[in-house]
């Protein structure tokens, strides 16, 4: 399959999603074979993924994107590959502090490669993509894989 579905969330849901408190992301994810994470925080911020495994991982850089390295893009593309190519029916989480900026960059990424727009905007009307931050990914996506597909 690949990814079927894309939401960025605030850093309150995705904690509540990782202890399994019922809120929007648990019902969602319960739709899906697999939930893969990426999850964004502030330096100063106790990260909620705390160790990276093969459908998580965590980083820390502030909104204004400047600390968000090559590597860093590099780690989300191959996370983000390794969901495309997986046989389940993969749902995409992704946090930062508020939901909008930062993970609606990842997401919006995200959706560029292989999620329908329109399933995308309904889920994530309130997102403003860091332009920083998207462009870094669409850069280490294209130095990996090639360009990536026009958006549906």
């Amino acid at each position: 399959m690949t990814i079927r579905t894309v939401r960025a969330v605030p850093y309150t849901t995705m904690k509540q999603f990782l202890k399994d408190t019922p809120c929007i992301a648990s019902v969602e994810a319960e739709e899906h074979e697999k939930t893969y994470i990426v999850s964004i925080t502030n330096p100063e911020v106790m990260p909620l993924v705390r160790k990276n495994t093969e459908t998580r991982i965590a980083f820390q850089f502030d909104d204004d994107g400047a600390s968000f390295s090559r590597e860093m893009a590099v780690e989300i593309c191959q996370l983000v590959k390794k969901a495309m190519d997986d046989p389940a029916d993969v749902y995409f989480l992704v946090n930062c502090q508020a939901g909008i900026s930062r993970s609606g960059a990842v997401s919006a990424f995200v959706q560029q490669l292989c999620v329908n727009y329109d399933d995308w905007i309904r889920k994530n009307r309130m997102v403003c993509p860091n332009y920083f931050v998207l462009d870094k990914l669409l850069s280490a996506w294209e130095e990996l894989y090639g360009a990536p597909s026009p958006t549906r």
